[in-house]
């Protein structure tokens, strides 16, 4: 299966195959136009071999004697903006290390080279590292280390709630500069999970700056466009992106039919990295992610009734077409990370504040004919409400010793709402 790059005038134009599907092969086409500078994909340096470079030397003092002194730190120079982050951002990867565990890092050479690249689902990323299988279940969810309990998801180390989602995906890897498998003897900083943790590293636009538009899209009427961009502001480093995904292949198919009956989804991303530069010792950062999922439910037309039903509301269930049902389900999900990085000469500290909300709504048949093959037409309404804050310390005890702490405090607000519509066993057959 191969893969066929051509650049044309400044657009990439690629030619990769598709996943092999029944029946036939489904061929997509990516078109990427390149925005203010090198794409971060091309030139930012995987953030685990970030080196802790130390800043420069300080400007010189005014030639003003009458000048008030300066105390503390002293401000950040532009010239040294790189530097400084840098130093801090490997202060931050410092204060977590992965001691006694096993780590898979995928960098995002690695996504980019896949077959689909960023266009591709987080877990189809995920599946190409050891130990991920898929499940059996239609929303392609995966296992590591084939345990049944969700992996955790960290963005830079810091925790997100599991929250809710089934067919959709709240994350993309479109923002990952890479992400990191932990698995093995988890240390004590991330709980007590005995499967997984993803710890996700956003890509910045400070170290590469500039952005992309690009269209990508094939069978089953997919297109997908996505854009992204980063940069610098004096002492602000911001990175933005978004995809909105349309296609006719929502959910894996009930039937061996390669084109599915009611299978239409439409899906959007948004991501938003923000972090301020206080000082040579000091970050403020903040993240926000979005993601919006709509799914129409496959029809099966070879679906039975339900046995003991032989009309719905004086019309025989014989006449019912089970392919003409329009059962539908949404996703949603929004979270935000507040948090504040301080990198001294003995100690390092990181406070972070996250929160999640999250939905998941199953909507009946408008005409409740999904109860003469199901024998109940059911609205489900899902809402889950996490936050919660996490501390991370490291402080050096001597030349040979370093003492690390930290709290992690959570909580969650679940609520479950359904209404039911049933048939009356009074001979009536009503919908009630």
């Amino acid at each position: 299966m191969g893969r066929r790059v051509t650049i044309l005038d400044g657009c990439k134009v690629t030619a990769g195959s598709g996943r092999a599907v029944p029946r036939g092969i489904i061929a997509l086409l990516g078109f990427t136009v390149m925005l203010g500078g090198t794409p971060p994909a091309m030139t930012a340096p995987p953030i685990g071999t970030i080196e802790d470079a130390a800043p420069g030397p300080a400007a010189p003092p005014p030639a003003d004697d009458t000048a008030p002194p300066t105390t503390g730190p002293a401000p950040v120079e532009l010239e040294e903006m790189s530097v400084v982050a840098k130093r801090l951002e490997a202060a931050r990867i410092a204060i977590e290390p992965q001691l006694g565990a096993s780590t898979y890092t995928v960098t995002r050479q690695a996504i980019e080279t896949q077959p689909g690249g960023a266009n591709n689902t987080l877990n189809q990323v995920i599946l190409q590292a050891p130990r991920v299988s898929q499940d059996a279940e239609a929303a392609g969810g995966i296992h590591v280390r084939n345990e049944m309990q969700p992996a955790e998801f960290r963005i830079n180390g810091i925790r997100l709630p599991t929250g809710l989602s089934f067919f959709g995906q709240g994350l993309s890897p479109r923002f990952a500069n890479s992400f990191n498998l932990i698995t093995g003897t988890l240390p004590a900083q991330y709980g007590l999970g005995t499967s997984g943790i993803i710890d996700i590293q956003t890509k910045s636009g400070l170290f590469a700056p500039g952005g992309l538009v690009s269209m990508y899209g094939g069978g089953y009427q997919t297109l997908h466009p996505s854009a992204e961009y980063g940069g610098s502001i004096d002492s602000y480093n911001y990175y933005v992106s978004g995809d909105f995904l349309s296609t006719n292949h929502g959910i894996d198919g009930v039937t061996p039919a390669l084109t599915q009956i009611h299978d239409h989804s439409s899906q959007l991303h948004a991501f938003a990295y923000l972090d301020k530069i206080i000082n040579g010792e000091n970050r403020l950062t903040a993240i926000a992610g979005l993601f919006n999922g709509r799914f129409e439910i496959p029809n099966n037309p070879a679906t039975p009734t339900f046995a003991g039903i032989t009309f719905l509301n004086g019309v025989p269930v014989s006449t019912l077409n089970p392919a003409q049902l329009d059962e539908r389900q949404n996703e949603t999900s929004q979270f935000g990370v507040l948090s504040y990085l301080h990198s001294g000469a003995a100690v390092d500290f990181r406070i972070s504040a996250f929160t999640k909300y999250s939905t998941l709504h199953f909507r009946r048949d408008p005409s409740v004919t999904d109860i003469a093959f199901n024998g109940i037409a059911q609205n489900a309404l899902l809402k889950s409400f996490a936050d919660g804050i996490q501390v991370d310390a490291s402080g050096k005890i001597g030349a040979d010793h370093t003492l690390r702490g930290g709290m992690l405090a959570t909580g969650e607000r679940f609520t479950s709402q359904t209404t039911s519509s049933v048939l009356v066993q009074d001979g009536t057959d009503e919908v009630v």
